[in-house]
């Protein structure tokens, strides 16, 4: 029998007291890509401050909501904004939406976010499909503190949706390639340029330096951000296919570094919302018609 702490299982009753169904997939929608819950046929909306062990989310462009209702007629529950490390948050919280996700049931998970590419050859607007990722939240030198904290949802049963924190999973397991193949068609179709990439998250709140870009480069990442590596290694732990983009919102070039703010960095991600929208929900359709 599946065992959750106390603060878990009052959120898992607060949800199903206010929404009857078991959703199949779940969205956490990053910066600038929160209109994609537009997409939802809305049946309940809860404020973060509402449901039990959330905290407040203060990234700009984060609305600090839950929509549960229907994406292309699944059952769907979905995250307008995310908490992240530098907000000041332990990662046990920053991971709360995830787990609670989990232990409703879901199949699959949605993931996106606004970060910065490293590959000079990018355009603002490109999207990027995530296939692995680099966590720099958990080697960068002081940020450790809690982060293993995160790496199980304190139970031991491994059945019924838990996950015994000893076991050892590889990070990257949880990015659907079938789920990828979807979206890059569906992307091709609409003309948008997409294509696979790795993600390297940095605790934040701060834009990179030339030096840091150059090695983001070196060590093998296309996208740079703040979010998603300990969602997607929660999703790992619980066996739940992701699939997670990323919107360019800016593109490093080292030698010719421009200054870069949260409000541009909206904007840009909201150019592409419609068009990235539309990718996750006909990815979704095929995904769980497949």
């Amino acid at each position: 029998m599946l065992v959750l702490e106390p603060e878990l299982q009052l959120a898992l009753d607060h949800v199903r007291q206010k929404w009857g169904q078991t959703p199949q997939v779940g969205i956490i929608l990053g910066t600038g890509s929160g209109g994609v819950a537009n997409r939802l046929e809305v049946e309940t909306t809860l404020d973060y401050a509402q449901i039990p062990g959330f905290v407040r989310s203060t990234a700009t462009g984060h609305r600090g909501q839950v929509i549960c209702g229907k994406l292309a007629g699944i059952p769907t529950i979905a995250m307008q904004g995310r908490f992240h490390r530098y907000e000041g948050w332990t990662f046990d919280q920053t991971v709360f939406p995830t787990r609670l996700m989990a232990a409703l049931g879901i199949q699959g998970l949605v993931v996106t976010n606004a970060a910065g590419g490293v590959d000079p050859r990018m355009k603002q607007g490109d999207l990027i499909l995530l296939d692995s990722h680099l966590d720099l939240l958990t080697y960068w030198p002081g940020d450790q503190r809690d982060y293993p904290a995160t790496l199980g949802s304190h139970t031991n049963d491994d059945h019924e949706g838990g996950c015994d924190r000893r076991r050892l999973v590889r990070g990257d397991q949880a990015y659907c390639a079938r789920w990828r193949q979807f979206a890059q068609r569906e992307a091709n179709r609409l003309g948008v340029s997409a294509r696979p990439g790795v993600y390297v998250g940095l605790p934040g709140p701060n834009y990179e330096t030339r030096a840091e870009y150059r090695l983001i480069r070196k060590l093998g990442g296309d996208v740079v951000g703040m979010s998603t590596v300990a969602e997607v290694a929660i999703a790992s732990l619980h066996h739940i296919p992701v699939l997670a983009i990323s919107i360019v919102t800016n593109v490093a070039r080292p030698d010719a570094l421009e200054k870069t703010s949260g409000e541009e960095v909206v904007h840009a991600a909201r150019d592409v919302e419609s068009d990235l929208a539309t990718i996750i929900e006909q990815s979704v359709r095929q995904y769980f018609a497949a």
